[in-house]
């Protein structure tokens, strides 16, 4: 067992972004199959195999398949195999509201903000408990170059 145990969020966590994000744009999952079609197609001897698929599904899928993925990964951190031949491996949702775009990837909320900061506001007040990074893009562009009201020139 790894020294530093990294759990991701737990889904009610995903539920708070869904209620001020609402649905995401994109979401992306990769699924680690066993199937033995494949290995007679590809003709080759690996155990698993891994799909990747994109789709924009509903509030309530996302919160379903974020919860598989949930469960998986803590079966395998506990040493477990997830059953049923396949195990969600990877997750993550996208989305683009209104100048905002955030991406959730079950550890990390990752947002680029530029017009309407409402949304990035809402979402850092639920999180204000977490440790949060703030990176500001400081680059002048041409409306930074003309003097303000306050500077003398």
């Amino acid at each position: 067992m790894p020294i530093f145990v990294v759990y991701p969020a737990k889904p009610d966590v995903l539920g708070h972004m869904l209620e001020v994000l609402g649905e995401p744009r994109d979401l992306e999952v990769e699924v680690s199959v066993e199937d033995e079609r494949f290995k007679e197609l590809l003709e080759d001897e690996a155990e698993r195999f891994t799909i990747r698929y994109s789709c924009r599904p509903k509030a309530g899928r996302v919160l379903e398949l974020y919860e598989k993925y949930y469960k998986s990964y803590i079966s395998l951190l506990d040493g477990k195999q997830a059953g049923e031949g396949r195990t969600i491996s990877r997750f993550r949702a996208r989305w683009y509201v209104d100048g905002l775009s955030a991406e959730f990837d079950g550890f990390e909320l990752r947002m680029d903000v530029r017009e309407n900061i409402r949304k990035a506001i809402e979402l850092l007040q639920i999180f204000k408990e977490r440790a949060i990074k703030v990176e500001i893009d400081l680059s002048s562009g041409e409306e930074d170059l003309k003097p303000h009201k306050n500077q003398g020139v």
